[in-house]
């Protein structure tokens, strides 16, 4: 025997939405007269934005254990989302020969992301989308910003490779609730070691 249902659902959702993104690269090298001096600059930038708009309806009934309707409850809401994000990045790298076979390679970095997601929900009022919905609706602003540095020892030889080097990095991050008007912020601090061997058989 089939077990009566407690609940029933029906939903529709309708969304338009405009997407929008721009990229833009940089790269500059240079290399200078004394063999194994090199330098190069790296950008980056990137821009995302997002709006939509769009409608959410639903009713739901739920029914007692004889399947009679027990309450029913229904929402009429109209949406909305605006969404952006920009993140600029610029890196410096610098490689000194010592000597023919040993080199040391200095990096600097620094990375900016900004973005802000504003997610707004309005309640049907006399055939108008105007009543806001606190509960249904967020509007928050997250940056982060990374300084990067870091220094590494290359050795080549004939017969095998070594480098060895680490970086650390700082980012900071910072989020805001514009509709609560609180704020968090914290860093981080990260270690990145590496080491690699090559042996050149043959």
């Amino acid at each position: 025997e089939e077990s009566p249902k407690a609940t029933q659902s029906a939903r529709t959702s309708i969304t338009k939405s405009d997407n929008q993104s721009l990229t833009t690269t940089a790269l500059l090298r240079k290399r200078f007269k004394k063999a194994g001096r090199t330098m190069s600059l790296n950008f980056n930038q990137t821009y995302n934005n997002r709006e939509a708009d769009g409608f959410l309806l639903s009713d739901n009934r739920y029914f007692n254990p004889d399947s009679t309707v027990k309450s029913r409850d229904s929402s009429n809401q109209g949406k909305g989302s605006n969404g952006n994000a920009l993140t600029l990045a610029g890196k410096v790298v610098f490689t000194e020969a010592i000597s023919k076979s040993f080199f040391v390679e200095a990096n600097y970095s620094i990375a900016s992301s900004d973005s802000r997601t504003e997610r707004i929900t309005l309640g049907n009022v006399n055939g108008k989308y105007e009543d806001y919905v606190d509960s249904l609706s967020t509007d928050y602003e997250f940056d982060v910003l990374t300084n990067r540095g870091g220094l590494s020892f290359r050795l080549n030889k004939k017969k095998y490779n070594l480098s060895v080097g680490s970086d650390i990095s700082n980012s900071n991050f910072r989020q805001k609730d514009l509709l609560q008007d609180t704020v968090l912020d914290y860093d981080y601090v990260n270690l990145f070691p590496r080491a690699n061997f090559q042996y050149i058989m043959g």
